[in-house]
């Protein structure tokens, strides 16, 4: 049997209460039927990969220490991180690459540009079951589809939720971000009214440019008012809230009721009965979810995470959204990178401080194939 070795990246949180960042060599078989050994060269750094990765560590406390990269977390988070303790957890949540080699009935596709989610995409190869891949067009590349599954497929979801819990629009915060972009071209493509809030007038400007119809500025004096009235005009009931903390999804709640009810003329001692929903997707705060006294009766906020929204989605609508996915790759759900490291470089304090800190448009992808 044929045995590749490859370069991959490892994240331990140490009995000391360290972080441990350091590369190790993985063996991969030959691939078994129906499989196929992925050559990565595009894994994006998305949010969701930051806890895995850095374990919320003090990012001034990072230090080279031979070949390792070590940093102090926070005595506060440990106790939530004692079951990945003293193991050297392999990180990525996504990536795509080119098959180099292919089990039974899949050989066809050795060469071809395939995207793949699940973990374990932060190394040089990532074998995986073909149903876990996502092949692309030809002529594609992996960059391209660096970010071909998790973001499309929660874009995608999104409206499906919508579409099933009988809302007719719908909100959604941090929408600067790359998920943001691909969320405002899929409703623009799907004639779906969106609400994008941003956090600065440069992020209204630029998705104004992509033709977003409605952007609010959250900073804006005037933003509770704005948020009233469009949500009044599209007729919002749902919202995915990624900051998370603080009171923004409190305000969107109030903002959703407020016109709605007072243009019908209903009065209830209770504040607004018009059903609304928030769902929280992120967690850019860690702050607590605050909900004011003006959000009357008849709502909710819960958690959504894309991957049990899939399995309830069923199997006819996975596939029907992730043949979209590979479709769409280059156009609705394009994404754009700020910066492209090597697998080393992603040990390094100071490039650590830059992708840790998620600036808007800082998204950054690592070419495990580089160096």
């Amino acid at each position: 049997m044929t045995i590749v070795e490859g370069a991959s990246l490892r994240s331990t949180v140490r009995a000391d209460g360290m972080l441990r960042l350091h590369v190790e060599r993985e063996q991969f078989p030959a691939p078994r039927e129906r499989q196929l050994l992925i050559r990565i060269e595009a894994a994006p750094i998305n949010p969701s990969d930051l806890i895995p990765l850095l374990a919320h560590v003090e990012l001034p406390s990072l230090r080279r220490e031979g070949d390792e990269t070590v940093g102090a977390i926070p005595p506060g988070v440990l106790a939530g991180l004692q079951a990945r303790a003293g193991k050297a957890l392999p990180v990525g949540n996504e990536g795509a690459g080119v098959v180099v080699s292919a089990g039974k009935h899949v050989e066809h596709l050795i060469g071809r540009t395939v995207a793949v989610a699940g973990g374990r995409t932060y190394a040089e190869f990532r074998l995986a079951e073909i149903d876990e891949a996502l092949v692309l067009p030809p002529g594609v590349m992996p960059r391209q589809a660096a970010s071909a599954i998790v973001n499309p497929l929660t874009a995608m979801a999104m409206l499906e939720t919508m579409q099933r819990e009988g809302h007719k629009a719908l909100i959604n915060t941090a929408a600067a971000s790359n998920l943001g972009h691909m969320l405002n071209r899929l409703c623009l493509a799907d004639n779906v009214d969106l609400i994008n809030i941003v956090r600065s007038d440069e992020q209204a400007a630029i998705l104004r440019a992509a033709g977003a119809r409605y952007v609010l500025n959250s900073e804006a004096a005037d933003f509770e008012a704005a948020l009233v009235e469009v949500a009044s005009t599209v007729g919002a009931t749902l919202a995915f809230d990624a900051v998370g903390g603080g009171a923004l999804a409190g305000k969107i709640l109030a903002a959703m009721g407020t016109e709605r009810d007072r243009r019908a003329g209903d009065y209830s001692r209770f504040g607004s009965t018009s059903r609304r929903q928030v769902y929280l997707y992120g967690r850019l705060s860690r702050a607590p979810t605050e909900i004011g006294a003006d959000v009357g009766i008849a709502w909710s906020v819960g958690y959504w995470l894309v991957w049990p929204v899939l399995e309830e989605l069923g199997p006819t609508v996975r596939e029907r959204l992730r043949a979209r996915a590979a479709a769409e790759a280059t156009t609705t759900f394009a994404s754009h990178y700020a910066e492209e490291i090597s697998l080393t470089q992603t040990l390094d304090p100071a490039i650590i401080a830059r992708f840790a800190r998620r600036a808007t448009g800082g998204k950054f992808v690592i070419d495990p194939s580089r160096g």
